[in-house]
């Protein structure tokens, strides 16, 4: 069987199946049948036209459908005049057609899902700052990235310096340095103020667009278990089908060998494998992870051990404090108040997990005025007539803030860590 009907055989599925069952019920009343059988034929015949064009799309490959036996066997049954049991027959296969689709729908759902990490529209700028779909954006032109937006494309920075969130690609909610030239990934969210960036490329050849397609073409695959499964089914068929002629020129009851037929014909199994390996694989791609190899997936079955090469560590895709550390008269909590305080007036995520961090120890924030965002730096803003700096070397540099050695090694071990220090 094909792995998706087309809108237009899905359509006649669902209304045959919807003919079948109300027409059968009626037909279940002996007076209703004399007037109903004609009905259920034509409803019957309409929903064998799917595995019918499934059936010559196969006969043009020179390959044999396993819609065939099926279409055999109804026109069998409706030539001898059972036709109840040839609608039920329709109708459980129609049942499996739907329940097919419905999975590939959601399975479509959760590949979209992957797209929405870009924007709709972006804003590029020309003799004036203007609106337009990503669609729209070509290379070369110089796109604009408010402070908490995403990068419609793939770029180059043309900024002095920025902070970017790459998680959507990376998996990591980490803040990314970046300086004037460097490449700034589609999808990614800009921590800092309003940036400017050279477009690379279209949004269709974006880094997000391409795990999008690997996505798509990891579904299209047949995994190892799905060919096995098929040729299983293949030859299941054609030993059915041997055994049941074989009946009948004992038995001569054509009803008796046809009732062996449907048992042996291994549809169900056929079908359920690949349905089984796509909805995996959509499973996964919603959550972040992505198979490019249907055969990986299978494979995770045999794994006993996994290693990890994470520079000692282990993300959970969001940034969190793990450690304070005082060099001065605050305590920890004195410490973590203040910079909450002033965090609340940033969208950086760092600042985030600082603010997340005073609510668990349930702090309260203190009134902060003056706040100023420094952009690939920190924030300023003014506490009890002083002056507050949080963030980067780089922005206690600017304002004269020298740090002793001791301290920057210590920060240093804690970066080789995996860490982010904030001062």
């Amino acid at each position: 069987m094909s792995t998706a009907v087309p809108l237009k055989d899905r359509k006649i599925v669902v209304i045959s199946f919807l003919l079948i069952s109300v027409v059968f019920i009626l037909a279940l009343n002996f007076y209703f049948f004399e007037r109903t059988q004609y009905a259920l034929i034509a409803a019957v015949t309409a929903g064998l036209l799917p595995l019918a064009s499934d059936l010559l799309f196969a006969l043009k490959k020179k390959t044999l459908d396993l819609g065939f036996p099926i279409l055999i066997t109804v026109v069998i049954l409706l030539s001898l005049g059972h036709i109840r049991t040839a609608a039920i027959f329709v109708a459980l296969i129609l049942s499996g057609e739907l329940f097919k689709e419905y999975i590939f729908e959601r399975v479509q759902t959760s590949i979209r899902e992957i797209s929405h990490s870009l924007p709709d529209t972006a804003l590029i700028k020309k003799n004036t700052v203007v609106q337009v779909k990503i669609s729209d954006i070509h290379k070369g032109d110089v796109v604009v990235i408010k402070s908490g937006s995403r990068s419609p494309v793939d770029g180059r920075l043309l900024a002095r310096s920025a902070s970017f969130d790459e998680s959507v690609i990376t998996g990591e909610s980490k803040m990314i340095e970046k300086k004037n030239g460097d490449t700034i990934l589609a999808g990614s969210i800009n921590l800092g103020d309003y940036v400017e960036m050279e477009a690379l490329d279209v949004s269709a050849n974006s880094t997000i667009a391409q795990l999008h397609q690997l996505v798509v073409e990891a579904q299209s695959n047949n995994a190892p278990l799905s060919h096995f499964t098929t040729r299983y089914a293949e030859i299941t068929s054609a030993v059915a089908l041997l055994l049941t002629v074989l009946l009948f020129l004992i038995s001569h009851n054509l009803l008796q060998s046809l009732a062996l037929w449907i048992a042996l014909v291994p549809m169900i199994f056929a079908i359920i494998v690949p349905v089984a390996t796509t909805v995996g694989i959509s499973l996964l791609a919603k959550r972040g992870i992505l198979i490019k190899n249907p055969g990986a997936l299978e494979n995770l079955t045999k794994i006993t051990t996994i290693v990890f090469d994470k520079t000692g560590t282990l993300t959970e895709g969001r940034p969190e404090v793990q450690e304070i550390i005082v060099y001065a008269s605050l305590n920890q909590n004195d410490l973590l108040q203040l910079a909450a305080s002033v965090e609340q007036y940033s969208e950086h995520e760092l600042g985030k997990s600082i603010i997340k961090k005073a609510q668990e120890r349930q702090l309260t924030l203190q009134t902060i005025i003056e706040p100023h965002v420094l952009k690939g730096q920190g924030i300023v803003a003014t506490w009890n007539k002083k002056q507050i700096l949080i963030g980067n070397r780089q922005l206690l540099s600017e304002f004269g803030v020298d740090i002793i050695s001791d301290i920057l090694n210590e920060v240093q071990n804690k970066e080789d860590q995996g860490n982010s220090a904030i001062f």
